[in-house]
């Protein structure tokens, strides 16, 4: 037996032989050129379409998401929050004989998503149902409310100026004037309602936050219940001085919610071809919008070693700008699927690695012919695929807007509004596709 057999043989059997790790050639020099053919291939048919997200678990969070969307190209979307409140201490009480001056809630601003310069009217409600800690929310969970509003405001968010009250600068954030009636409620607590945490979140249940939906809106904005600017403020006086009493912010949860009916991607999303793939395909966060793909005919190529495979999604670019402001997401991740179509988060083992190895954040090349800037999300695919060839079955992945993150990268951050328009299985020039490196195993 030749030197040069023995070593092909050697390689093939490091590839085939162990069926729990299934390795991945990584070096092609690690065969005979003769015996052991390379290949690349980017015209393997990747299948793509869009699919809308199912509602994911989630958990009281102190970062929110707050206002209304309204994209010509993938619909609407709503975010709305709702927020307990603490006692300023355990045992409080107030003074007695107080009169109510005025009530405020404030929430502090993290940053915005879209167009800064559309007002919004935001609206206030106290809620009826508690957030209970043992309870598994998800990011359509709703809870009771009161019928009636109990505070509002039509504000352009500004993230960047501070607040000026008479005698007193504040740092940037979301300011409405709740109902004296509330207000009074809060004066009328007993000292049983004030004893500690328990008693009170059982008087106050919390607050909902949402932007009027009459109204419409073209941004989100963010705001953080972990600063001392996010709490309910009371402002009160007696006969010999003032005082003013603070209920801060809690970590709160989002509800989100969205209509395509009147979007460009409609027809995508409400009629998708699961069988050929779609020109155009579309990614929202919040819950949004996905991409599912399959390489269907992945096998055809025989026994092969994945060397590497790279699956490649190309943005369109936006020629009109009309919604510039609307920015695409910086990361995006992959979900397996499983038997009953549903995301696993942890299914792609390429992706519970580092994110320079995995792939997935936006970089951007310039297209000569259109002459611009395209954005381009590339993901590494090579040991997913190798278990395909060594007989996993495979039942699509999601490409999903958000970013791993944590020590074993399992966690995937996705309170991200970011949202891309991309094309699909068929498209003619920024078609999805698989860039496949693979050495023949004879």
């Amino acid at each position: 037996m030749t030197v040069k057999r023995a070593l092909l043989i050697f390689c093939a059997a490091v590839v085939l032989c162990n069926a729990c790790k299934k390795p991945v050639i990584e070096n092609s020099l690690l065969l005979p050129e003769s015996e052991g053919e390379v290949r690349f291939t980017d015209t393997l048919t990747v299948v793509a379409y869009t699919v809308q997200d199912a509602p994911y678990e989630i958990t009281a969070r102190s970062l929110l998401a707050l206002g209304i969307t309204d994209d010509p190209e993938l619909g609407r979307t709503d975010a709305s929050v709702y927020i307990p409140f603490s006692l300023p201490n355990d045992s409080f009480s107030f003074p007695a004989s107080l009169v109510l001056d005025s009530v405020v809630l404030s929430l502090r601003y993290s940053y915005l998503y879209g167009d800064s310069l559309t007002p919004q009217e935001f609206e206030v409600y106290e809620m009826l149902e508690p957030i209970v800690d043992s309870v598994t929310y998800k990011t359509n969970s709703t809870f009771a409310v009161g019928a009636s509003v109990i505070g509002s405001n039509i504000i352009i968010p500004n993230t960047t100026e501070n607040f000026n009250l008479p005698g007193d600068t504040l740092l940037p954030h979301l300011r409405i004037r709740l109902d004296d009636s509330f207000g009074q409620k809060l004066l009328n607590a007993s000292q049983t309602d004030l004893l500690n945490e328990a008693n009170f979140r059982n008087f106050f249940k919390g607050l909902y936050v949402r932007s009027n939906a009459a109204r419409g809106g073209k941004g989100l904005v963010f705001v953080t219940t972990n600063s001392s600017y996010s709490r309910i403020t009371l402002y009160a006086h007696d006969s010999t001085s003032n005082h003013v009493f603070r209920f801060e912010a809690d970590d709160g949860l989002n509800h989100f919610s969205h209509d395509y009916s009147h979007a460009r991607a409609a027809q995508f999303i409400y009629r998708p071809d699961s069988l050929k793939g779609d020109s155009l395909v579309f990614i929202k966060g919040l819950a949004g919008l996905s991409v599912k793909c399959k390489v269907p005919y992945l096998a055809n190529l025989g026994n092969i070693a994945i060397n590497k495979a790279e699956l490649v999604l190309t943005q369109l670019p936006d020629k009109n700008r009309a919604t510039a402001f609307l920015q695409p997401p910086n990361n995006l991740v992959l979900f397996s699927a499983d038997e009953e179509g549903n995301p696993v988060v942890d299914g792609v083992t390429d992706q519970v690695r580092s994110i320079t190895i995995s792939g997935g954040t936006r970089s951007e090349a310039f297209d000569s012919l259109l002459h611009t800037q395209v954005g381009r999300y590339s993901f590494s695919l090579s040991r997913y695929y190798q278990e395909v060839i060594h007989g996993k079955k495979d039942y699509g992945i999601f490409i999903v807007n958000g970013l791993r993150s944590g020590i074993s990268l399992s966690y995937v951050e996705r309170l991200n509004a970011g949202r891309l328009v991309a094309g699909g299985s068929n498209h003619s020039r920024y078609a999805i596709k698989l860039n496949l490196t693979y050495t023949v195993i004879e």
